[in-house]
Formats: C-alpha cells, structure tokens, sequence
C-alpha cells in the first residue's frame, strides 16, 4: 500500500495540532521523511493527556492516558532520538474509590476482592478484561 505521505507536494507547509504522542509521533515520521512539520499546542505543555497534573504532591496522569514499558514502537522513537535516559518512569498503580474507600484495581486478585461486584459480576467482568 502506498503511503499518503508521499504524495504531499514538499513546497506546501505542514501544520499538526496538538503535541500528544500522536501529534509527536506524526511529526517524527514526517522529519524522517524530510518534511518540516509546524506543531501548535493549546496547553503549556506537550504530552496531551498523557502528561500528568500534580494532586497535592501527587502526580496523576490525565485521562487515564499513559506509556506502559511494553510499548516497543515508542522505545524505538526515544531510542532514535537518544531520549531513552531522559525519562523518569514511575510504577503506577490504579486503585477504585467505592463507598468511602479506596479499594485495589487492575489484575485478577484485585477483582475477586471488590466489594462492589457479586460473584457472578466478577466472573463476567474477568472473562472480558482478561481474555483481550
């Protein structure tokens, strides 16, 4: 299949909003390609909602959004760019507030402990997330 890229004319200007991993990453392939992308950011920062905001102290990732360590095409980008030891890697954990508490989530034991969920819930919801 033949890349869309190629058929951009060289002479026209390139604009990519938004500095989130894929606005990021749609400007690295482009360069590579020896195009001189502008990119325009609304926020004060790029990462979009893989940055984090600071909670008291805490820094939390927006939306959900964020870079696992398994992500092999983006080590790639970083190893590329000799970014790899820039970055700070944090061990996250997710957790699920439910009636004044604060209860573990994101594997299988952390289901079977949920106090939120019957049995059978639990068995539905198990058989979904995990077997993606």
């Amino acid at each position: 299949m033949e890349s869309r890229l190629l058929s951009i004319n060289l002479n026209k200007k390139i604009a990519i909003l938004g500095a989130g991993p894929m606005g990021l990453a749609s400007a690295y392939y482009l360069i590579k390609q020896g195009y001189q992308p502008d990119i325009y950011e609304a926020d004060d920062r790029v990462g979009g909602m893989a940055a984090a905001f600071d909670f008291h102290g805490l820094q939390i990732e927006r939306f959900y959004h964020f870079h696992c360590t398994s992500d092999d095409a983006y080590f790639d980008i970083l190893k590329d760019l000799n970014l790899i030891g820039k970055f700070h890697w944090v061990k996250s954990k997710m957790g699920f507030y439910y009636k004044q508490s604060l209860q573990d989530w994101g594997n299988p034991l952390a289901l079977l402990k949920f106090k939120g969920l019957g049995l059978m819930d639990k068995v539905r919801y198990g058989l979904h997330a995990f077997s993606q």
